[in-house]
């Protein structure tokens, strides 16, 4: 589904992916590199009647026709609560590195739970 799109991978968990921008990427963790990087904001809203678990979610970021794996700098990550309650939401933003020549076919995935689709969202995104 397009990048712009609202996915819902199971009744009343609603996702989107906004606000994509494309950053110099700063690495403080061990093993980040610093370089051309997108962020990004997930946000999952639940229209459900009981607390969605958000504890196990993935984000992931391929790019182009080979789906090639970007890295995410987890040391500037804003993640999610361990929970978000019934008629709330919670935004976690990512970075990932990325060469601005990689990011046509551009995908992000989304795995919250075992058992549930993932939702996958392609696009260009800014160079």
């Amino acid at each position: 589904m397009p990048l712009d799109a609202v996915a819902t991978p199971k009744p009343g968990v609603v996702v989107h992916v906004s606000d994509i921008q494309s950053v110099e990427g700063k690495g403080n963790g061990i093993g980040e590199i610093s370089g051309p990087a997108i962020r990004f904001d997930v946000t999952v809203t639940n229209d459900g009647s009981t607390a969605v678990a958000l504890d196990t979610a993935v984000v992931n970021v391929t790019s182009g026709a080979a789906k090639t794996p970007a890295d995410e700098l987890v040391s500037v990550r804003t993640g999610f609560p361990t929970s978000v309650a019934p008629g709330k939401s919670a935004t976690a933003v990512y970075t990932f590195t990325l060469a601005k020549a990689d990011r046509k076919d551009v995908g992000i995935s989304f795995d919250y739970r075992a058992g549930t689709p993932v939702v996958a969202f392609t696009g260009n995104v800014p160079d």
